[in-house]
C-alpha cells in the first residue's frame, strides 16, 4: 500500500492500474529476493527517482510530503533489514557478501539522499535570500532611479545656469573684444585718415549709385502702386456698377416674382373656375346618367341619344380645352422656374467674380506692402551706410538723402494709410454687397419657397386633374357601355321593326292580292249580276231564242275566263268556268270584303314604320 501512494504521488500521469501492476510487480521481485539480492537497489533507485520526478513535477509540495515519505522510507528500511536477516539465516556466505555490500551501498546512498536534502534545504534557504536580496535590490534601483532623476533635474537646472552664465561671459567677452577692435580700428582710422578720405568718396559714389538705383526702385515700386491703386478704384468702380445691376436685377426680379404671384392668383382662380366647372360637369353627367336610365326604362328616342352624344361631344371638348390650359400654365410655370435658376446661376456667377476681384485686390494689397517694406529696408541700410561714413560732406548728403526718404517714405506711409483706408471702405462695400447677396439668398429662398407653393399647387391641381379625367373617363366609358347598349338595343329593334316590316310587306302583299281577288270577285259580282238579269230577262221575255242566250253566256264565259286569267290562280283553284263556280267565287269575296278597309290602315301602318326606322338609322349613324 506504501508503494502505491509512493507511485501515485511520483507518477501522476499513469492510471490506477498501471501502478497497481507496478506495486505487484516490485512485492513480487522484494519476495524473490532470495534469488536475487540485485532486485532491492533498482527498485529503490526506482523509487527514488519516481519521488524526485515527482518533486520537480509538484516542488511546491515536497515540504508536505517530506516527512511522510521518510517515515515510509524507514518502514521499508526496517522491512527490508528483517528480511535480510531472514534472508541471511537462510543463505550462503556469498549471498551475504552481497547483501552486504549492497546494504553499505544503500547506506552510501541514504547519505547522499541526507547530503541532497541539505544542499535542498540549503538552495530553498539560498533561493528565499536571493529573492529577499533581489526585492532589495528592485527597491534601491527604484530610489537609485529616483535620486538619478532629481540629479539629472538638478544637474539640468544647473546645466542651464551654466549655459547662461557662458553665455554672458561670451557676450561679455565679445563686447571686450569688439570694444579693443574698435579701439585699434579708430586708432587705426586715426593713423590712415587720408587714405580713408578717398575710399569714403569711392565707397560715397557706391553708395549714391546704390541710393539712386533704390530711389529709383521705390519711384517704380511707388509708380506700381499708384497704378495698383488706380486699378483697385477701377475694379471698385466696375464693383459698385455690378452691384447697382444686380440691385436693378433683383428689383425686376422681385416685379417678376409678383407678376408670377399675381400669375399663381389668377392660375387658383381658374382651377376654381375649373373645379366649378367640373361640379357643373358632374350635376349635367348625374342629369346625363338620369336620363339614360330613363331611356333605359322607357323606349329608345333616336333624337334623344343624338342629343346625349352632342352633350358627350360638348364635354369631351370642354375637358380637353381645360387640360390645354392646365398644360399651358404648367409650361409657364417650367419656363418661370427655370429663368429663377438662370438667375442664380448668373448671381452666383457674379459672386464667385466679386470673390476673385477681392482676392486680387488682397493680393496687390500684400504686395504694395511688401514693396513698402522692402523700401523701408533699404532706406534703413541707406541710414545705416550713411552712418558708417564719417566725411561731413557725405553726411550732409546722406542726412539730406536719408530726409528725402523719410519724405517719400512718409508719403508712401500716407499712400499706404490712404490705400488702407480704400480697402477698408472696399471691404464695406464688399459687406454691403454681402448683405445684398444675403437679402438676394432671402429672396431667392422666398422664391424657392413660392415655387415649392407653387409646385404643390400645382401637384394639387394634377391630381385633381386625374381624379377629374379618371372620372369623366369612366363616367365616358360608362356612358360608351350605355351607348353600346342603346345602339345593341336600338340594333335590335330595328332587327325588329325590319321584321315586323317585312311581316307587314308580306301582309301587304297578301291584302294586294286580296284586294285583285275582291276586284275579281267584284267583276265576277257584276257579272253574275249581268247573269241574273239575263235570267230575269229570259223568264220576262220567253221569246228570245236559245241562240241569243247561247252567245250571252258564252261572252260572260269569256269574261270570266279573262278575270280568271287576269287573277293570279285565285279562279284556278277554287272555281271552274261554269256559272255555279262563278256565283261560288262570288260568295267568296262577299266573305273578304270586309278587309278592303283594314288594308289601308295596314298601308299607313307600313310607312310610319319605314319612317321610324329610316330615323332611328340616322341616329345611330349620327352616334358613331
Amino acid at each position: 500500500m506504501d508503494l502505491h501512494v509512493i507511485l501515485a504521488y511520483g507518477l501522476t500521469s499513469e492510471s490506477d492500474v498501471v501502478i497497481k501492476h507496478k506495486v505487484k510487480v516490485i512485492f513480487q521481485k522484494i519476495q524473490n529476493l532470495k534469488q536475487s539480492a540485485y532486485t532491492y537497489i533498482p527498485i529503490h533507485l526506482y523509487i527514488f527517482f519516481m519521488s524526485a520526478a515527482y518533486r520537480r513535477k509538484t516542488p511546491g509540495r515536497v515540504d508536505e510530503r517530506k516527512s511522510e515519505l521518510e517515515r515510509k522510507m524507514a518502514e521499508l528500511q526496517s522491512a527490508l533489514q528483517a528480511e535480510r536477516r531472514d534472508s541471511v539465516c537462510n543463505s550462503d556466505p556469498a549471498l551475504k557478501a552481497e547483501l552486504e555490500s549492497c546494504l553499505d551501498e544503500n547506506l552510501a546512498l541514504q547519505e547522499m539522499l541526507d547530503r541532497k536534502k541539505k544542499e535542498l534545504n540549503e538552495t530553498q534557504s539560498e533561493l528565499t535570500q536571493l529573492r529577499m536580496d533581489r526585492e532589495n535590490a528592485e527597491a534601491r534601483a527604484r530610489d537609485m532611479e529616483d535620486q538619478l532623476a532629481e540629479l539629472q533635474d538638478e544637474l539640468r537646472r544647473e546645466g542651464g545656469s551654466k549655459t547662461l552664465k557662458q553665455k554672458l561671459e561670451e557676450v561679455l567677452r565679445q563686447r571686450e573684444r569688439e570694444l579693443t577692435a574698435l579701439k585699434g580700428a579708430l586708432k587705426e582710422e586715426v593713423a590712415s585718415h587720408d587714405k580713408e578720405v578717398e575710399v569714403l568718396r569711392e565707397q560715397y559714389s557706391t553708395d549714391m549709385e546704390k541710393l539712386r538705383s533704390s530711389m529709383e526702385q521705390v519711384s517704380q515700386s511707388h509708380a506700381g502702386i499708384e497704378s495698383e491703386r488706380l486699378r483697385v478704384n477701377v475694379s471698385i468702380r466696375s464693383l459698385q456698377q455690378q452691384l447697382e445691376d444686380c440691385r436693378d436685377e433683383s428689383s425686376h426680379w422681385m416685379e417678376q416674382f409678383h407678376a408670377t404671384r399675381d400669375e399663381l392668383r389668377t392660375t387658383k382662380q381658374e382651377l376654381l373656375q375649373i373645379r366649378l366647372e367640373k361640379e357643373e360637369f358632374e350635376e349635367e353627367l348625374k342629369e346625363v346618367q338620369d336620363k339614360v336610365s330613363t331611356m333605359k326604362q322607357q323606349k329608345p328616342d333616336t333624337g334623344h341619344t343624338q342629343t346625349l352624344s352632342q352633350e358627350l361631344q360638348r364635354h369631351k371638348d370642354d375637358l380637353q380645352k381645360a387640360k390645354s390650359e392646365v398644360e399651358k400654365q404648367r409650361t409657364a410655370h417650367d419656363k418661370k422656374v427655370m429663368e429663377v435658376i438662370s438667375i442664380k446661376k448668373s448671381h452666383q456667377g457674379q459672386e464667385a467674380e466679386l470673390k476673385y476681384e477681392i482676392d486680387r485686390l488682397k493680393d496687390q494689397l500684400q504686395k504694395a506692402r511688401e514693396d513698402v517694406a522692402k523700401a523701408q529696408e533699404k532706406n534703413k541700410k541707406a541710414q545705416l551706410q550713411n552712418n558708417a561714413s564719417e566725411s561731413s560732406e557725405a553726411e550732409i548728403a546722406l542726412h539730406s538723402e536719408v530726409r528725402g526718404l523719410r519724405s517719400e517714405l512718409e508719403e508712401a506711409n500716407r499712400k499706404s494709410s490712404r490705400l488702407s483706408q480704400e480697402i477698408r471702405e472696399l471691404v464695406l462695400r464688399v459687406e454691403d454687397t454681402e448683405k445684398d447677396k444675403e437679402t438676394l439668398k432671402q429672396t431667392f429662398s422666398q422664391l424657392e419657397e413660392t415655387k415649392r407653393q407653387q409646385e404643390r399647387a400645382l401637384e394639387k391641381l394634377n391630381r385633381e386633374y386625374e381624379t377629374l379625367t379618371v372620372s369623366s373617363k369612366e363616367e365616358a366609358q360608362i356612358l360608351r357601355v350605355q351607348l353600346e347598349e342603346q345602339r345593341e338595343k336600338a340594333r335590335k329593334e330595328v332587327q325588329e321593326t325590319q321584321r315586323h316590316g317585312k311581316d307587314a310587306q308580306s301582309e301587304l302583299e297578301r291584302s294586294q292580292i286580296n284586294l285583285r281577288r275582291l276586284e275579281e270577285e267584284d267583276k265576277l259580282k257584276r257579272v253574275e249580276l249581268e247573269l241574273e238579269e239575263e235570267r230575269s230577262s229570259g223568264d220576262d221575255d220567253g221569246t228570245s231564242g236559245p241562240e241569243q242566250r247561247s252567245d250571252r253566256s258564252a261572252a260572260l264565259r269569256a269574261h270570266a275566263g279573262e278575270i280568271l286569267q287576269a287573277g293570279p290562280g285565285a279562279g284556278q283553284e277554287h272555281h271552274g268556268e261554269t256559272p255555279e263556280g262563278a256565283e261560288e267565287c262570288v260568295a267568296d269575296m262577299e266573305g273578304q270584303s270586309r278587309s278592303s278597309a283594314g288594308v289601308s290602315q295596314l298601308e299607313s301602318k307600313i310607312q310610319e314604320l319605314e319612317e321610324q326606322q329610316r330615323t332611328e338609322e340616322s341616329g345611330v349613324w349620327s352616334g358613331n
